[in-house]
């Protein structure tokens, strides 16, 4: 992928689509999780329609072996995602 900058190296990862059709209240973060156990990530931002695909505008966090975020989404509604990373 290019378009970030000339030293970034970002890889996309397969498209998931997720049925966010969850009885709760839309106060209550939802919380996305990459698996990185070994840290091989230097960074992993999380992008999708809930966005309109901005790349680099959701950072994830890393702990104990997971890249995680807490976002905020309409229920019950279907929204699909992908997962950028760097490293």
């Amino acid at each position: 992928f290019r378009g970030f900058g000339k030293n970034d190296s970002l890889r996309f990862f397969e498209t998931t689509a997720v049925d966010m059709r969850i009885q709760r209240e839309n106060t209550n973060p939802f919380t996305l999780y990459f698996p990185d156990p070994e840290k091989k990530q230097q960074a992993v931002y999380l992008l999708g329609d809930f966005n309109n695909w901005r790349p680099r505008e959701i950072p994830m966090t890393w702990h104990e072996g997971n890249w995680f975020v807490n976002i905020f989404l309409e229920t019950n509604r279907v929204y699909e995602y992908k997962y950028i990373s760097q490293g």
